[in-house]
């Protein structure tokens, strides 16, 4: 597969969901996109080589954490991702989570139980030891293991998404340094902070205080991020004052989802309980985003010369799987590999697409018309 630089074919932008555990989801279907990518190459490009921006909210900021700013191939993110998982969500009664699936059984009650009366079912301490083991095997270590920044030149670029309890806003935390026109108001985040930012979904982990400001995970505004990404495409382009700045120019967006469940809204005699979870379930509808997005890039390439290729990938799923529900990790990896021969095309054309040889008057970009 050809390359072309991303100054001559438009920036590539990719924005990845948060979904806990479901986040393998995302990197299988990255992996296969970046085999394709490599496919008669002698030299390995890496993700961060083939995209100028990444974002993701909560498991999907992790992935880009690991992928960017610590420069992994999707591989070694699958097997550091299945440990970490395991690591943070199993059961932690007395050596619970040794007992396998046993153990889970037993535990899933526990943790049910705990959200009733307490604040979260799991202690952020080992999403803490986590990072610290991540950061110490790429070679990264501060005081501790927990002072190392986020933002460091020369690593790829990406942000992750958290959500400002203080503001009521969504917040990027940033490994590039932005613009003078972004607030930047985090420059001095560690990877730790940030790490437990973007991951503390409500119920589930503990809210985190950074720099007196208190936040929960990005889940809660931008469960897709795909309109954080799309904005931050400002990001990569330098401004100086008093002179016009031209409109970055994009040539892909790949958004990657974590599953979805297609199922009619149930009703029942709880009304209000009915009204409350579909409205729960609208908060992270991560579908909605993609729809509205989808309409968005259409009217542009209606509009323009150049013509910008947007890939959606999210797998079906017959039921729900929780965030927390580790042990179907390897369950979801085997239903998302099952559906990734029906996307052969559409991977092809996204590899070409990011390589920068898309075919003038490619079908897919033509495929996105206003509607």
């Amino acid at each position: 597969m050809n390359d072309s630089s991303s100054a001559k074919s438009g920036l590539r932008l990719l924005s990845l969901d948060g979904g806990g555990i479901r986040g393998i989801s995302s990197l299988v279907i990255l992996h296969a996109i970046m085999e394709k990518v490599n496919e008669g190459r002698q030299a390995t490009k890496l993700p961060k080589a083939c995209f100028d921006l990444a974002g993701g909210t909560s498991t999907g900021g992790l992935i880009a954490l690991m992928l960017f700013r610590l420069g992994m191939d999707t591989k070694t993110a699958i097997s550091t991702y299945e440990k970490m998982a395991k690591k943070v969500f199993s059961p932690r009664l007395p050596h619970l989570h040794e007992w396998g699936y046993l153990g889970y059984c037993i535990g899933n009650p526990y943790l049910r139980a705990k959200a009733l009366f307490l604040p979260s079912r799991f202690s952020d301490t080992y999403l803490k030891e986590a990072i610290h083991d991540i950061m110490a095997e790429r070679g990264e270590r501060g005081d501790g293991g927990d002072a190392v920044k986020l933002r460091k030149p020369g690593t790829g670029r990406m942000f992750m998404c958290a959500t400002s309890i203080n503001h009521e806003c969504a917040v990027l935390f940033r490994s590039l340094a932005p613009p003078p026109d972004a607030t930047d108001d985090f420059a001095d985040i560690t990877v730790e902070q940030a790490a437990l930012a973007t991951s503390a979904a409500p119920t589930y982990l503990p809210k985190v205080e950074v720099m007196g400001e208190e936040f929960w995970d990005g889940g809660l505004l931008n469960n897709n991020p795909i309109n954080q990404v799309w904005d931050a495409r400002y990001d990569l382009i330098s401004i100086s004052q008093g002179t016009p700045v031209p409109e970055p120019q994009v040539s892909c967006v790949v958004s990657i989802g974590t599953g979805r469940v297609k199922k009619p809204v149930q009703q029942s005699g709880w009304v209000a309980l009915n009204t409350i979870s579909t409205a729960v379930s609208y908060v992270t509808n991560t579908e909605a985003k993609h729809k509205d997005f989808c309409h968005k890039i259409g009217r542009l390439n209606a509009r323009s010369e150049r013509k910008i290729c947007y890939f959606r990938f999210n797998v079906e799923l017959k039921e729900e799987i929780n965030l927390d529900d580790w042990q179907s990790m390897r369950t979801l990896k085997s239903i998302t590999e099952d559906q990734l021969p029906g996307w052969n095309t559409l991977i092809e054309q996204c590899a070409h697409c990011l390589m920068g040889d898309c075919a003038e008057g490619c079908a897919h970009c033509l495929s996105h018309k206003a509607r």
